[in-house]
């Protein structure tokens, strides 16, 4: 990747639950066959010897931990936070070698085949977000999710300045020019800018 800057983000906007639509309530989801148990575990980052859990979702390998490689141009969000638990977070500059050896950065089409196998953009965010840690920015939303394949996104970006628990944001490899802005019930796609930072989940390489 050499221009950077027209990468685009993949932000979840899991402060709320949305409603499937007829074409996922087709599709019939056991966590058993899709992300199944034994096939989950670590991996240990050569470079710093940190621990990564991971997990397999369908036939691509993810990790299941927001990346917390110190690297150029990578921070903690919030004051005091150590980035054990929340990850770091990126700019857009260094992206093309933040993730281990033997992973990378995954395509919006990699993001998009992600929701597809856990049941569509409607349903994907409930069962990829952490069962605990989400705060209601709404008095009716449902904050937390089930976890079903142990993706565990975790709320690490604010919605509102001094202001924390409310979304995930991740970054994708894919160029503004090969995809397009969209704005779905959990999935919203925009257009990065260099002053934004996100969190970075890998995908094992095939």
């Amino acid at each position: 990747m050499t221009n950077l800057k027209i990468l685009i983000t993949l932000t979840l906007l899991l402060f709320f639950v949305a409603c499937s639509t007829d074409a996922d309530d087709e599709y019939v989801f056991d966590a058993a066959v899709v992300c199944p148990d034994n096939a989950r575990g670590t991996f240990v980052d050569e470079r710093d010897g940190q621990e990564y859990k991971y997990t397999t979702i369908g036939d691509r390998k993810w990790m299941a931990q927001n990346l917390n490689y110190s690297s150029k141009n990578s921070s903690c969000l919030y004051q005091g936070d150590s980035c054990s638990f929340k990850g770091r977070s990126y700019k857009l500059d260094g992206l093309d070698s933040v993730c281990p050896e033997g992973w990378h950065l995954p395509s919006q089409e990699e993001w998009s085949k992600l929701y597809e196998v856990v049941g569509g953009d409607s349903i994907a965010a409930l069962r990829l977000k952490s069962s605990d840690g989400w705060k209601k920015l709404n008095p009716e939303d449902g904050p937390s999710g089930t976890d079903d394949c142990g993706f565990s996104i975790i709320p690490a970006r604010s919605t509102r300045k001094g202001r924390e628990s409310f979304v995930a944001a991740f970054w994708t490899s894919t160029k503004q020019s090969e995809t397009f802005t969209s704005n779905v019930d959990a999935v919203d796609i925009w257009p990065a800018y260099d002053s934004e930072v996100f969190s970075v989940r890998c995908v094992e390489d095939r």
